[in-house]
């Protein structure tokens, strides 16, 4: 999974399968950029990307791994955490490295 991979399908659905969550609706609302991560060093040896879900309020709120599926992405399983409760919807972050 990278950054290149999701970003086509910024602001398409997904459905969030968990205990108690068939078929929750899910949108991916933001793929941020590429981040270096540099050691002691200031050499590069990571990039980390994060991925930004919304969802409906009433969805369980726990930092956890959750199925998700998508329909050209397919299966996936995402830990996701979240970061943001509003009126009518939660917002859920994925945060991803790659060593480069």
């Amino acid at each position: 999974m990278s950054r290149e991979w999701f970003l086509p399908h910024l602001n398409s659905k997904f459905e969030m399968h968990a205990e108690n969550l068939s078929g929750t609706p899910m949108e991916l609302i933001q793929v941020s950029a590429a981040m270096p991560i540099k050691d002691k060093d200031h050499q590069v040896d990571y990039t980390s990307f994060s991925l930004l879900f919304r969802g409906p309020v009433g969805m369980t709120q726990e930092s956890q791994m959750y199925s998700l599926d998508h329909d050209v992405l397919g299966k996936m399983d995402l830990f996701l955490s979240p970061v943001g409760r509003f009126k009518d919807q939660v917002l859920y972050e994925a945060v991803f490295s790659h060593r480069v």
